[in-house]
């Protein structure tokens, strides 16, 4: 595992290894990415990269997504502001940069924020 994390390094493998067994929320630091995270799968024999697979770490933690994990996967990190922060100002009580989030909508970006008029 490599990237913002608490504990990089080489984690040895066994059969049933799941990325929750390893994924806990004590490894997170407050500068970790928990919206985006990959995992690069390469064959077993020719150690060519065969596919990334792409995760949230927040639902791994949650309880909501898990995967098997193989020999020779590699699980990589990314700092928070991978993707440019997105800032939201204006009419709001509370000013505030969020992470992007792929596929992220206005809707979920503004649910961050308090308006200072009622807006229903």
């Amino acid at each position: 595992m490599e990237g913002p994390i608490s504990q990089p390094g080489s984690y040895a493998w066994k059969k049933g290894l799941k990325l929750s067994d390893i994924l806990t929320p004590n490894l997170l630091l407050p500068e970790t990415n928990i919206y985006y995270a990959e995992i690069e799968r390469y064959d077993p024999r020719t150690l060519k990269l065969q596919k990334i697979i792409v995760f949230k770490p927040l639902e791994v933690i949650e309880g909501k997504y898990d995967i098997d994990l193989k020999p020779f996967d590699k699980i990589i990190f990314y700092p928070k502001y991978v993707f440019k922060p997105i800032k939201i100002t204006g009419e709001i009580l509370n000013p505030v940069k969020i992470p992007y989030q792929e596929n992220m909508t206005l809707s979920e970006a503004l649910s961050e924020v308090k308006f200072k008029y009622d807006v229903t």
